[in-house]
């Protein structure tokens, strides 16, 4: 008779690992393995940034591409769709120069935190903002929309 217990154990086994192998997965390349047109479309839109590394992603079943660099003190990483072009950019951001907005809904709601980074996030026409928020000795992870809604919010575990 089989034990109920160890196949229950195999069929969970075996859904996560079926749900782990779809997720996104990320493998450093070299410049070589990424084809031309991201290239010349990232070096045409952002001729003075410097090149930290190259990335081939698997979303999906479609292969993007992740470049990620430094201008100045912005630090930016666009995903690149090889067919479709860019899919997003994540760029650093001033906290100065955050949207009104997106600051009062940090004050909303968490009205004792320091906002410790920001990063602008866009999808085409979608842009969010991803904050990191120091309240007393909790550092919290805040997306928010371009208008100030809360899309969600977690405390950091740790560094």
């Amino acid at each position: 008779m089989i034990n109920r217990f160890k196949v229950n154990q195999i069929m969970v086994f075996t859904f996560a690992a079926l749900i782990v192998s779809t997720l996104v997965q990320a493998e450093e390349i070299k410049k070589e393995a990424v084809p031309p047109a991201v290239i010349a479309s990232f070096e045409k839109s952002y001729p003075a940034a410097t090149i930290k590394s190259y990335e081939r992603e698997d979303r999906g079943g479609e292969t993007c591409y992740e470049i990620e660099s430094t201008e100045g003190t912005i630090e930016r990483d666009i995903i690149y769709s090889a067919g479709v072009g860019v899919l997003e950019i994540e760029e650093s951001l001033d906290i100065k120069q955050l949207p009104e907005r997106v600051r009062k809904s940090v004050e909303k709601n968490h009205s004792q935190g320091k906002i410790f980074s920001a990063e602008k996030v866009t999808q085409g026409k979608d842009i969010t903002y991803e904050l990191i928020v120091q309240s007393g000795e909790k550092k919290i992870e805040m997306e928010i929309d371009a208008y100030g809604g809360m899309i969600s919010s977690k405390k950091i575990e740790h560094d």
